[in-house]
């Protein structure tokens, strides 16, 4: 029909690594990056894609992937990861 609307989540990790959640970091960077991606193959046939990217919220995650006291959750402590060196 040449119209249509892609909505993918993604999450404000996508644009940061994440110490003790590098794979969801990576996963979520992942979906942000296809969606660009789709976003400019697709801009042709009128198709929009979104990427919605919230950040984190307070829930029983933090328990049950084991990462209490880290500071994951904590607003004081985002933000302040530097990236690994290789």
């Amino acid at each position: 029909n040449g119209i249509g609307t892609i909505a993918n989540i993604a999450s404000v990790a996508s644009f940061v690594p994440g110490p003790y959640m590098a794979v969801y970091h990576a996963t979520k960077a992942y979906v942000l990056s296809l969606s660009q991606a789709l976003s400019a193959e697709l801009k042709q046939n009128n198709i929009t894609v979104t990427t919605i990217c919230p950040g984190a919220t307070r829930s029983e995650f933090e328990d049950h992937a084991h990462l209490k006291g880290r500071g994951i959750f904590d607003s004081k402590k985002r933000g302040g990861y530097s990236s690994a060196s290789t």
